[in-house]
């Protein structure tokens, strides 16, 4: 029983892990998006 316990709380781990880089991901692939468009000026149509 102990060593399901260990494993049970390996995998837990690792799924928060997993969730933990899954959000810091999306944020650090947001704020690249939000500078590369402040760089690019954000060119819209009706600046035409």
């Amino acid at each position: 029983m102990g060593f399901f316990s260990v494993f049970t709380i390996l995998y837990l781990l690792a799924g928060i892990a997993g969730v933990v880089v899954l959000f810091w991901l999306a944020i650090t692939a947001i704020r690249a998006l939000n500078i590369y468009i402040r760089n690019n000026g954000a060119p819209r149509p009706e600046r035409r």
